[in-house]
């Protein structure tokens, strides 16, 4: 219920791959609520507790465990569904020599009912396109085909993939032509390396050190690091002021019913503020010979009895490279929630553009459906307003993002190689209820100053098994040990 329909994927495997096995219903179709208003006139779904006397039982919001909003508007889970559900699977046979197995699952319909279209991305960029011929593979059969006309000729530094998307070549009462009843994604095994370049020269950086802070200046930046929390502070391009919110170690996510289901508002606690309550050890400095500063700090995280290390090489263009390396002590430990980093920036850089997996709001454990590419959207639209506010808006797979304002000016994130991302109008502690679940719904929010990103290596899965004690499986959950990721911040213009 929720924010679900995790391991969707790895439950209609084994149902596939074992004919005994029946099943794979799911519960329920729609969320169940009706209207109402709030004392601000802004509309919600109501669910138990939003109608009986105060201090009456319910289930809260239990009734609202489907696909669909009451109004019958999609969740973003519903696309997993289709995806895993769709009744032609496109296979690779030999990725290299462009040969797939196309077969047909249906039990009466011929594939000469679908077009099966394909398309090449080059860094997510549509470069060649195409349709397969008319196929004729009766049901529960299957053919294999070859795409001569597939023409690559890799670029540096370019990734490769190949999409495929089975349409309806008629009307039907319910379904119009045109319509894509199936897809698939791959990426192709060519490549060619990026070309390195000549070092570019040394550009002065100035650097001023207090008790409080460093600051580094450089041509048209400043950026400023807290000596006593650790962290990037405040980041200025061009006198525009880009950072809110201090860039913040993070291990938590707002629960989703899924985790109230399986107590991990209490189980996993121990992570909730381990972050924010970080004791600084060390700090050091470096200039390096092409005038580049490297600042690095230690930390000690007392609850959970671990250390963490932080870099921040500041380079004289004004790009930062940070990265993070977490170390468990002896003490035992749960799984976290997530591995990451947030931060606030300016409001009105509220355009989000990135490389990675979409459209759709998806997790580790759910984004099958989602296919790497380009996407773009509004900030506000990255709020998922399940009927009890909780963790949304993930991406995954992100190779870099953009925020910025209507002027164009903002932020790029560069994952290295690959971040889990989000951008919301909200602050995780908006969404998360505390211990246990209240009567809050998406109305009730106020959008804050500030656009939070999070920037995280990984983030558990939201699993869907049930959601009344039903972990996300152990390959999408993340247990302790060591873990380090980095990624790069660039401004811009």
């Amino acid at each position: 219920m929720g924010n679900s329909t995790g391991n969707f994927q790895d439950l209609w495997d084994f149902v596939e791959s074992h004919r005994q096995h029946q099943g794979g219903f799911i519960w329920d179709w729609v969320d169940q609520g009706f209207y109402k208003t709030n004392d601000k006139g802004r509309k919600y779904f109501g669910y138990g507790g939003d109608f009986e006397p105060e201090g009456t039982y319910t289930d809260l919001n239990f009734c609202a465990n489907g696909l669909v909003w009451p109004d019958r508007t999609v969740h973003p889970g519903i696309w997993e569904v289709k995806k895993v559900y769709q009744y032609i699977k496109i296979r690779p046979v030999n990725l290299e020599t462009n040969r797939f197995e196309i077969k047909n699952m249906y039990d009466f319909i011929s594939t000469k009912e679908f077009k099966i279209r394909w398309e090449i991305l080059a860094n997510g960029v549509s470069v060649q396109k195409g349709d397969l011929p008319s196929l004729d593979i009766a049901p529960h059969s299957s053919a294999i085909v070859r795409i001569d006309e597939v023409n690559v000729e890799p670029k540096p530094g370019t990734e490769y993939f190949i999409n495929f998307y089975a349409e309806t070549l008629k009307e039907t009462e319910m379904v119009p032509a045109g319509h894509v009843v199936a897809s698939e994604q791959y990426k192709l095994p060519v490549s060619c390396p990026a070309i390195i370049t000549a070092s570019a020269k040394p550009v002065k950086t100035e650097v001023k050190t207090t008790a409080d802070k460093y600051q580094v200046n450089g041509p048209g930046f400043s950026v400023i690091l807290d000596r006593k929390a650790g962290n990037l502070s405040g980041y200025q391009h061009k006198g525009t002021d880009l950072v809110k919110e201090g860039l913040q170690v993070n291990f938590w996510r707002a629960p989703t019913d899924n985790d109230f289901g399986n107590n991990m508002q209490n189980r996993l606690r121990v992570w909730k503020d381990a972050g924010k309550n970080r004791v600084v050890v060390s700090d050091s400095l470096l200039k390096l010979n092409n005038g580049d500063v490297k600042i690095i700090f230690h930390f000690n995280l007392p609850e959970i009895e671990s250390t963490y290390r932080s870099e921040y090489l500041i380079m004289g263009n004004g790009e930062i490279v940070v990265s993070n390396d977490y170390n468990p002590g002896k003490k035992s430990l749960p799984e976290l929630p997530r591995f990451g980093m947030y931060m606030g920036i300016p409001a009105d850089c509220d355009n989000l553009k990135w490389f990675g997996r979409g459209p759709y709001e998806n997790y580790q454990d759910r984004n099958t459906a989602s296919f790497v590419g380009i996407y773009s959207g509004k900030v506000a639209d990255q709020f998922i307003p399940y009927v009890r506010p909780q963790e949304t808006g993930n991406k995954t797979d992100v190779r870099w993002f953009t925020l910025t304002n209507g002027a164009g000016k903002g932020l790029k994130f560069t994952g290295m190689p690959y971040l889990s991302i989000s951008a919301l109008p909200y602050a995780i502690e908006d969404l998360d209820p505390g211990t246990v679940k209240k009567n809050i719904h998406p109305a009730d929010l106020e959008p804050r100053d500030k656009v939070y990103v999070n920037l995280d290596l990984i983030q558990m899965g939201v699993g869907g098994d049930d959601s009344w004690g039903a972990l996300p499986y152990s390959r999408y959950r993340l247990f302790p040990k060591k873990y380090s990721y980095s990624f790069k911040i660039s401004p811009v213009e």
